[in-house]
């Protein structure tokens, strides 16, 4: 069962790592590949304000009664076809305004799990509850994703030494 504030909880801890490891980078480093395979950190950033977007789209249509309208692509390949769309969409945007939508579309994820009942957090949406999804797309990926900003960063330092 899922407790929103426990998951309230989660997602600030891991908003405050991902934001901390986030500004940590250097200017100059910022458009630099590798930070998970080819991607820069704005490229990385794009992909989670995606993502937290996805994860707030998902709260608004499961409170609605709207479960079937839930964001899903098709296939075994859905989710790297859809962070290639993404990717494409923000490549050429600058750091700042991508950075924009990070902040922005963590906002209103976290503003919409404030709205969504507990009970509708541990609906059933293909499967698995509608708590794991907003977990996965946000806290979850979070976690992830600054684990290896931090071990790109080791890289560079160990490069650049």
């Amino acid at each position: 069962m899922a407790d929103k504030a426990e998951m309230h909880r989660e997602l600030e801890l891991a908003w405050s790592d991902l934001t901390a490891v986030v500004e940590s980078v250097s200017e100059e480093d910022r458009e630099k590949s590798g930070v998970v395979e080819s991607w820069t950190l704005k490229d990385l950033l794009g992909h989670l304000a995606f993502w937290s977007g996805r994860a707030a789209e998902t709260l608004r249509c499961v409170c609605a009664g709207r479960l079937d309208d839930v964001p899903f692509g098709e296939g075994d390949n859905w989710t790297d076809e859809w962070n290639e769309r993404e990717y494409n969409v923000r490549k050429d945007r600058p750091f700042m305004e991508v950075r924009t939508e990070f902040l922005r579309n963590y906002k209103e994820a976290n503003a919409c799990l404030d709205e969504t009942p507990e009970e509708k957090l541990n609906l059933k949406l293909r499967g698995e509850e509608v708590a794991v999804y907003f977990a996965g797309d946000t806290s979850g990926h979070y976690r992830e994703h600054a684990a290896q900003i931090r071990e790109w960063l080791r890289e560079l330092e160990t490069s650049e030494a």
